[in-house]
């Protein structure tokens, strides 16, 4: 008997050393450049002021961040000058992250902020999702970090303070329509951006047209520039147009343009800026564009959204009739249209244009085109969808995917990424239409994105639509899998009461439909709603009626993950033997699909039982198995659990060597993202460094 403490001593010793290997293969992508800034275009003039006072910022010592924010109105040049001082200060940082600010609906700061950390490559599992939390987790991941934010489109200064770095290392070049004078307070410095000057302006057009095309055209130039007040953005549609017609001189056009608006003021006022600009694209839009690119540019102002991929532009232009590639290729000469990755996209004030035309002369059939546009939309974010995860539930019909071939479930989520924040316009653009079942199927698609994203606010607005879309359809399929999906969102906010009144009004609809996978998983989402809320007696309930079902039904998969959920419960109701002989099998079910993730997860589950049972060796087991999975798919939100738990079993056996390892490696971990968590690591290092 007096040998048996031994025994288990030398069987747990063992288990920590085969632990070993798992640890070392731990090895995520080493610290990289982050830089994710467009380059700056070509033809780029002036702006000294504005690059002297960058470059002297970010040479300067400042206990600090330095802050420069720019104000101006819109066709000014803020965005193309935010990508050139990114350009000119670049060598003095080692991270670059662009916000556009424009593209979070609502400007939901706990979104932009998510956005932001996860640009950083910060697991946002261990984040509470509200925006102080989120800020205070941005100060910690930063502290230090020789990094540049560029926010675009800020609307006060509020914004920039909240997305400002803690490390005087750091700095923020904002630019917004409004003035920011507010961040003077904050001893920031605040930079008004006007139009280019006469020289400047000829300076610009002589790049884009050559000197021959402006010799004597200094008057002319001049008076466009008092036209449009100097916008670079004016400045380059007219420059354009004279490249494209030859016959036509600069002294003409402006001309032509002072006729339409009238001799401007010294000063312009905004409606007269505005009247300028509207008169600089009507004449491009008039004299360049035959019948068939001035359909295709009043069809693109008519339906939804101003940035698509080029499979929707190929399909919208094709249903009006047009040679879309032919049409886009001149839309894109004359820079009324420029490509995106993936796609292409109207600049802000081309797109209110583009508007303002199909207004006065929109093109025929123009509500069925705008369908058109949203299931080319939907076609392939289902594609997508699917593309990130064949296996799992979902009512929306596989043949509404589109024909796409992702090459990966990464590649399929790349492209998720690029086009969420487009595809909530067209939700709700489609939901505006009486396009019911496209609003709500499109709200489907994006479930991969918003589960591992974090955008709530996002995630929620685009449920609401969904859920009210299948209502006034009358469709309960929809409605009940609608309000499942916004329910999740609502419990990762932590609004638990939320997240309960969709899931009750969702089990009473399933309840009616009878459709038994449906009904099945509605019971999966209450059972995850009250494992968060702690009521595990219910969520057991919950996942073992869901696995009965998904047993009628032979959905193995199912199964297998409703066999890990009721394990987990049952193991936090200590009932640890029924929980090992479910968990054992949810294991051996979900492996032939590959699911490292389920299945590291369940692995983590098994250990947790295990060392609740007193079976340490065989937890120690179970958790390296599962950091063997998990860092095979390099996510710290996988790693981290098993991690703290090994590190706890080697302190309750005094064994000090196991236990600095595991820490050196949660050390490494939080260490890498500006994780608070690393002081406590590091203490606790310390001590036994001392024992």
């Amino acid at each position: 008997m007096s040998m048996q403490p031994e025994d288990e001593s030398s069987r747990l010793s063992g288990a920590f050393d085969r632990s070993t290997a798992a640890l070392n293969a731990i090895r995520f992508p080493e610290t990289t450049r982050i830089w994710a800034v467009p380059a700056p275009i070509s033809n780029f003039v002036n702006r000294t002021d504005h690059l002297g006072i960058a470059c002297e910022l970010a040479l300067s010592d400042h206990p600090g961040p330095h802050v420069l924010a720019i104000h101006g109105v819109s066709g000014s040049g803020k965005s193309t000058l935010l990508e050139q001082l990114a350009a000119r200060v670049g060598e003095h940082f080692d991270h670059a992250i662009r916000v556009p600010l424009r593209n979070f609906p609502g400007g939901a700061m706990e979104d932009v902020l998510g956005y932001v950390l996860g640009a950083l490559k910060i697991d946002l599992s261990e984040v509470l999702p509200d925006a102080a939390s989120r800020h205070t987790r941005l100060l910690s991941a930063t502290a230090g970090l020789r990094i540049l934010l560029l926010v675009d489109d800020a609307r006060d200064a509020a914004q920039i303070r909240l997305l400002t770095p803690n490390s005087p290392g750091a700095m923020v070049i904002a630019a917004g329509d409004i003035r920011l004078d507010d961040l003077r307070i904050d001893g920031f410095v605040v930079k008004r951006l006007d139009g280019l000057d006469t020289p400047h302006a000829l300076e610009l057009l002589s790049a884009i047209l050559g000197n021959d095309r402006l010799r004597d055209a200094e008057d002319a130039v001049g008076r466009l520039v008092k036209l449009c007040d100097g916008s670079p953005l004016g400045l380059k549609t007219v420059a354009r147009q004279l490249l494209l017609q030859d016959d036509l001189s600069l002294p003409e056009l402006v001309a032509q343009l002072e006729s339409r608006t009238g001799i401007a003021e010294p000063t312009p006022t905004a409606a007269q800026l505005r009247r300028a600009m509207t008169a600089i694209f009507d004449s491009a839009y008039d004299l360049l564009m035959n019948s068939e690119v001035s359909t295709a540019y009043r069809v693109l102002g008519a339906v939804p959204g101003d940035r698509w991929p080029k499979e929707v532009v190929r399909a919208v232009l094709t249903a009006a009739g047009v040679d879309s590639g032919q049409a886009v290729g001149r839309l894109v000469q004359l820079d009324f249209l420029r490509p995106v990755s993936g796609g292409y996209a109207l600049p802000y004030l081309i797109g209110i244009h583009a508007e303002q035309v199909a207004t006065k002369s929109p093109p025929a059939n123009r509500g069925q085109l705008c369908a058109r546009t949203v299931r080319a939309w939907l076609a392939l974010a289902a594609a997508a969808d699917q593309g990130v995860q064949r296996e799992r539930f979902r009512i929306t019909p596989a043949g509404v995917a589109a024909s796409v071939g992702f090459a990966s479930a990464k590649h399929a989520m790349e492209w998720l990424e690029t086009w969420h924040d487009s595809i909530f316009e067209v939700i709700e653009s489609a939901a505006a239409q009486g396009l019911s079942t496209e609003a709500w199927q499109l709200f489907e698609a994006c479930w991969p994105f918003y589960t591992s994203h974090s955008r709530y606010v996002e995630w929620i607005k685009a449920g609401t639509v969904a859920v009210d879309a299948a209502v006034l359809s009358q469709d309960k399929w929809a409605e009940t899998r609608s309000r499942c999906y916004r329910s999740r969102g609502w419990t990762e906010q932590g609004d638990f009461g939320q997240a309960d009144d969709d899931i009750r009004l969702a089990l009473e609809l399933s309840s009616v439909i009878k459709d038994p996978m449906l009904h099945a998983s509605v019971l999966d989402f209450e059972g995850q709603l009250r494992l968060r809320e702690g009521r595990a007696e219910e969520a057991l309930a919950c996942f073992s009626e869901s696995l009965r079902i998904n047993q009628q039904l032979g959905d193995q998969r199912g199964i297998a993950l409703q066999s890990q959920f009721c394990g987990r419960s049952l193991g936090l109701l200590g009932r640890n033997d029924e929980a090992l002989v479910l968990l054992a099998e949810a294991l051996r079910l979900i492996r032939p699909f590959e699911d490292h993730r389920a299945e590291s997860k369940t692995l983590y589950s098994t250990a947790r039982v295990l060392r609740a049972l007193d079976r340490k060796d065989e937890a120690v087991a179970a958790l390296t198995d599962a950091l063997t999975l998990a860092a095979e798919l390099g996510k710290t939100s996988l790693v981290v659990p098993p991690l703290e738990l090994l590190a706890e079993l080697a302190k309750q056996a005094a064994d000090e060597a196991a236990e600095a390892g595991y820490l050196r490696k949660l050390q490494e971990i939080f260490a890498s993202s500006g994780d608070p968590r690393v002081a406590n690591v590091e203490n606790r290092l310390r001590e036994l460094s001392e024992e």
